[in-house]
């Protein structure tokens, strides 16, 4: 994203924005552990996940706060950028460009980037501690819940500083981390607090403590009513005391009726062993317990096959994105080596909810994989020899199945490749196809294939630029006999459709010749070969004379193609149309291909006009005729496939005076004879412009 202007964010502490990931089926939920941020100056310098020295960072570490990613909904992630590492000399006053994306292919939409400071804190209260000069937070007056946005703090992390509570009401609170507010909340408000955490990644809980003792009984106070539930601590991410604070009587300015804030979980800041007293020392915890479940990886055998008794498969497990937000670093965990017999199975326990896995089997020399199959929501078998996919429940293990079969297998390649008539590469506006393997016994002379594989819609990667499909496992030999098997691909514009090998194949509007290599290193390549159709352009000459329009033989015309550099019009062939009573007015130009053509008249029936301009059309590779991007002339197609463009061209009958019978000009002729050419000469004018009628 290309900056209008450039931005200063000089005096700038946070960069938020909002994230929307498509959950396709097999996605997993998006991580901002492989989303990437990079800020640019103009002067190519940077600042962000990718530096140009090469160093990469993780946006995960670069978060304020915590974010909780979730597919198909828009999702704020907030940065700060003190975390973000930068190239030296980077320019904060200079800011030109965002590069953002994500490491795997998904769809992602990102909106609203906006650069904030950090709030102001509100002025200290120094050492008055009367409960006037302590801020409301405009809460008094409305008789709601507002944010304490500017309330000052203190962080038990060394070098944190005095810090304020977001516009918003938020703040950081790290891992082992204490935060403490002093004369920030006047006795007897009511305060909310809520930690925003992962709850399918986290179970919490919170307890309240009173001078560093967990609060285990409460006064009474004519200040405050209601029931505390001793030790006060609870599950979930809201804490809540059960107390409400008594309306002043009388009112002290304040709005207050004596209701607890509706809908809302509370703590009455007042001391719970002397209500009365003025400056309560206070303090929540909470605490985060990481959700975490079972991976299972079994081993098994086709049932009816001899058993591969004693033989034992290796397996790598790869685990990232720990927890789904990166706990620990993209790097913290690392690839485990895990050996299981035939028939049985090994638990990988403790991976925290939202682990992202990988399992890979070793190919053993003595068998194949013949299926691998997963329980995981969001499994995927583009892995060779394996699958991957996301643990995402804390009571249902996800389980991998690996089954290896004592059958010589082996995976297939198809690669299609598309060529126009002249061989060289098609790319735009291609069909989709559908594929299926065929096989045979090696040196079968019946010539008969069977099905080896149900048919498979092709279709083009972006990401690769290819079209290719991999057909898994397919058995190399016949088990029954020992014979070899050879393979073939077959292909058709449907599912359903009649299959083709080699030959002609029609996909959409146009037909092509198919051909294939050999099966080699694993791979065919399948080739289709635009067949251009053959044109036949069909001329019928006809005159306009009064009301009549009698058949005109030996009219000639010339017919030019445009060259294939787009230079020069070539005369390809001349021709008369016919005298006989059978053909009288037919002409045809035969065996013509798809270009740009231009027929000429060059010479007309006695007494007609001769057409003045030359008639320009396109033939078209889909066997259409075109003529200023309209149909043109009337189409036809014969048994040999050849299109057959019919044209009916029509000229007017010339211009002739009548004899008078004098033979010299008589007065009147004389006073005439202007006037006379001029209507000669308009009428000669119009229809050397006009030049006749063609349809």
């Amino acid at each position: 994203m290309t900056l209008t202007n450039p931005l200063n964010i000089e005096n700038r502490d946070y960069l938020s924005f909002d994230v929307y990931a498509v959950g396709n089926p097999g996605d997993g939920v998006l991580s901002t552990n492989y989303l990437y941020l990079t800020l640019v100056d103009n002067n190519g310098k940077k600042m962000g996940c990718d530096l140009t020295n090469g160093q990469k960072s993780y946006l995960n570490t670069m978060l304020s706060g915590s974010v909780v990613m979730q597919n198909d909904k828009w999702v704020t992630v907030k940065l700060q950028l003190n975390k973000m590492p930068k190239d030296t000399d980077f320019d904060l006053t200079k800011l030109s460009k965002i590069l953002i994306g994500d490491d795997y292919e998904r769809t992602v939409y990102f909106r609203n980037f906006v650069f904030t400071a950090k709030p102001v804190a509100n002025k200290t209260v120094g050492f008055s501690v009367e409960q006037a000069d302590i801020p409301d937070y405009d809460s008094a007056e409305s008789n709601t819940l507002k944010p304490a946005s500017g309330a000052i703090f203190t962080s038990s992390v060394a070098g944190s500083g005095t810090q304020a509570v977001d516009t918003d009401g938020t703040f950081d609170l790290q891992d082992g981390e204490t935060v403490t507010f002093t004369d920030q909340f006047r006795c007897g408000s009511y305060i909310s607090l809520q930690e925003a955490e992962n709850t399918a990644l986290y179970d919490t809980r919170w307890e309240v403590y009173e001078n560093g003792t967990l609060v285990n009984a409460a006064g009474t106070s004519p200040s405050v009513s209601g029931t505390t539930t001793t030790p006060l601590q609870g599950g979930g991410t809201k804490p809540e005391d059960g107390r409400t604070e008594t309306a002043d009587t009388p009112s002290t300015g304040s709005n207050y009726d004596g209701s607890k804030p509706a809908n809302a979980n509370t703590l009455v800041f007042r001391s719970y062993a002397a209500p009365e007293e003025e400056f309560p020392e206070l303090k929540v915890k909470f605490i985060n317990t990481v959700k975490v479940g079972t991976l299972v990886i079994k081993k098994e055998q086709p049932t009816g096959e001899t058993p591969l008794t004693g033989k034992s498969y290796e397996f790598t497990v790869t685990f990232s994105n720990v927890g789904g937000i990166g706990l620990g670093g993209a790097d913290s965990v690392q690839p485990m080596t895990i050996t299981i017999p035939i028939g049985e199975s090994r638990e990988i326990t403790g991976i925290p909810i939202g682990t992202r896995f990988r399992v890979v089997e070793t190919p053993a020399a003595d068998s194949s994989l013949k299926s691998v199959t997963c329980t995981a929501t969001d499994a995927k078998f583009d892995v060779d020899n394996g699958v991957r996919g996301t643990v995402t429940s804390d009571t249902t293990p996800v389980t991998a199945t690996f089954t290896n079969t004592a059958h010589q297998l082996m995976d297939i390649e198809v690669e299609k490749q598309w060529k126009d008539a002249k061989d060289k590469p098609l790319t735009d506006k291609l069909p989709d196809i559908w594929v299926k393997l065929e096989r045979r016994h090696v040196n079968d002379t019946s010539g008969k294939w069977v099905d080896a594989t149900s048919a498979v819609k092709l279709q083009y990667n972006y990401m690769t630029g290819k079209w290719t499909h991999k057909f898994e496992r397919l058995d190399k030999t016949d088990v029954s006999s020992g014979t070899k098997y050879e393979y073939r691909v077959a292909e058709c514009a449907t599912e359903k459709g009649t299959f083709t090998a080699k030959g002609t194949v029609t996909l959409g509007t146009y037909t092509y010749t198919a051909s294939q290599t050999d099966l080699t290193d694993g791979k065919i390549t399948l080739t289709n070969q635009r067949t251009n159709p053959k044109f036949a352009l069909n001329l019928t000459k006809m005159g306009i004379d009064g009301t009549t329009t009698p058949l005109l033989g030996g009219v000639e015309f010339k017919l030019e193609k445009l060259n294939d550099d787009n230079t020069t019009f070539v005369t390809i062939g001349t021709g008369v149309t016919g005298s006989a009573s059978a053909g009288t007015g037919q002409l045809t130009f035969a065996d013509l291909s798809p270009g740009e053509y231009r027929l000429t008249e060059t010479k007309t029936a006695a007494g007609y006009t001769l057409l003045a301009e030359p008639i320009e059309f396109t033939l078209k590779a889909d066997g259409q005729c075109l003529r200023d991007g309209a149909a043109f002339g009337a189409k036809t197609t014969d048994a040999d496939g050849v299109c057959n463009i019919a044209l009916t061209i029509y000229n007017r009958k010339g211009f002739t005076l009548p004899h008078t019978g004098a033979d010299a000009p008589s007065l009147w002729l004389l006073i005439g004879l202007p006037a006379l050419v001029a209507v000669l000469l308009v009428l000669v004018f119009r229809y050397n412009k006009k030049g006749g009628k063609h349809s």
